[in-house]
């Protein structure tokens, strides 16, 4: 009798199990569909979130720094081609935090990103090695005297004169983080000062990165989309420093497109194109989808930059409007409106840039291998699993007649020097990606074998049930009539 009430109650629970496993799995894509949307959205505790506040894998900045090695003889006979050599890797551990959230009611999200360089020794180069090149700040204070008053212009010129140099020799790490002191600058602070100015608009020092590290301002104020709406909206920039367009460039391109680089919506097709908004730029760029690769196990789509991403309209009429005052030849962004200076952003050695920039000088040895600028992205979670972004800093100088230092100039964009910053996903991480990836193979997979475990329970206990009542059939045929059971 308690076999027979085991059995019931097997077929039971087989029968339940049977239904809630092939319902659920009925259902499972919903249920996946709406746990992956869940954690991969900006809220705070998600997955993405958590990927997304602080660097999750290890980033590392390689700056190269150009020697210019004959600038002697250029500054005696400007007819000297100018030659450049590579100094570096000067190797820095970089990590990001976004600070200053601001959760908004439209389901964006504001904030401020700091980053933080540490210096690799045992990766680089000594950086006390001296390097010479370009004096910068000359450069740019040349640019804003072309337009200068007449009867000013004898007192500018010995002003520069007399406070600057054509060139400038120092330190890697004074022309990288530290800076180095420049007497023009500390000029116009004096000058700064007597006038009463509350904030000195002139730095104390010039360095390419000097007051970036830790600072919490340089790049800017982001807004971005949190993907509660639409999950192919997350990490979309909606708008840089309070505007959707800057005022850097016309038109299109001036537009605040993409992601900020590090959180990517998942794709919607193989065949979409991604953009990524640069701050040092005040634009965004264009790669381009190029194949699919394996990384740490994960199947991941490449895109890489072309000679679109960086075309000023010479190439591809769309990106006319990238032009500045002057069009530089295609192959570098022209961002003296963004950040005064006059210096343009290239690929490294000018790689898939315009001829001219590299017969004008020496030493540039452009390769497709060292110098792309590429992204490698799970299409799934839009989580990068490799990266090599890199730019070169150049810097335009032309002739001034009425300054010396600039007289008799032949029209020249000099190399400064070029960074990349690399990060690889790690094995933890990528296995992480690739649980999310399968998610719903594992648990469609779960609720089928729940479902054919039901079934097989409620089968084999169906089967003793039936087995164990055909048995005592029998028996009961096997005894005589008329004979007492209990004798």
């Amino acid at each position: 009798m308690k076999s027979e009430k085991w059995c019931c109650a097997a077929t039971g629970i087989g029968g339940v199990l049977f239904i809630i496993g092939l319902s659920v799995a009925l259902y499972s894509s919903q249920f996946t569909s709406n746990l992956y949307h869940e954690q991969m959205q900006l809220k705070e505790s998600s997955t993405a979130y958590n990927l997304w506040i602080h660097t999750p894998i290890p980033l590392y900045f390689e700056a190269y720094l150009f020697n210019w090695t004959n600038a002697k003889e250029f500054m005696k006979n400007k007819s000297v081609v100018p030659h450049f050599e590579e100094v570096g890797p000067f190797v820095f551990k970089e990590v990001h935090d976004r600070v200053n959230l601001t959760w908004n009611d439209n389901k964006t999200l504001a904030y401020n990103q700091v980053r933080k360089w540490e210096f690799v020794p045992e990766k680089s180069v000594n950086l006390s090695v001296k390097v010479t090149n370009l004096n910068v700040i000359a450069a740019t204070i040349a640019r804003f005297l072309k337009v200068f008053p007449k009867r000013l212009k004898p007192i500018i010129n010995f002003e520069l004169n007399l406070l600057e140099d054509f060139v400038v020799t120092s330190p890697a790490n004074n022309w990288l983080f530290e800076g180095m002191d420049d007497r023009l600058l500390t000029y116009l602070s004096i000058i700064a000062k007597i006038l009463h100015l509350q904030k000195n608009p002139f730095p104390e020092r010039f360095g390419w990165f000097y007051k970036r590290n830790m600072s919490a301002t340089y790049d800017g104020r982001f807004l971005v989309e949190t993907g509660a709406d639409d999950i192919y909206n997350v990490g979309i920039m909606d708008r840089w420093n309070g505007v959707a367009k800057t005022k850097y460039y016309d038109g299109e391109c001036g537009m605040v497109n993409g992601t900020s680089g590090e959180l990517f919506p998942p794709m919607k097709t193989a065949e979409d194109d991604i953009d990524i908004f640069v701050s040092d730029i005040c634009s965004s760029i264009k790669l381009y989808r190029t194949g699919s690769s394996e990384v740490k196990g994960i199947k991941s789509y490449t895109y890489t930059g072309d000679k679109g991403t960086l075309d000023n309209g010479q190439l591809f009429s769309r990106n006319k409007c990238f032009c500045g005052e002057e069009c530089a030849p295609t192959g570098a962004r022209d961002a003296s409106r963004c950040r005064v200076a006059p210096l343009l952003f290239s690929f490294p050695h000018f790689y898939l840039a315009d001829d001219s920039y590299r017969k004008s000088i020496s030493g540039m040895n452009p390769n497709k291998t060292e110098h792309e600028f590429f992204i490698e992205l799970d299409p799934v979670t839009g989580i990068p699993t490799n990266i090599k972004a890199q730019f070169q800093v150049n810097t335009l100088i032309e002739p001034i007649s009425w300054l010396s230092m600039f007289k008799d100039l032949p029209k020249l964009y000099i190399p400064m020097f070029w960074f990349r910053e690399r990060a690889t996903i790690t094995t933890d991480l990528a296995f992480k990606v690739l649980l999310i990836q399968k998610m719903p193979s594992i648990i469609s997979g779960l609720c089928y074998g729940l479902a054919a475990l039901g079934l097989i329970l409620a089968f084999v206990a169906a089967f003793m049930f039936y087995r164990k009542r055909n048995k005592s059939t029998n028996e009961e045929l096997l005894i005589p009539a008329g004979t007492d059971v209990g004798e």
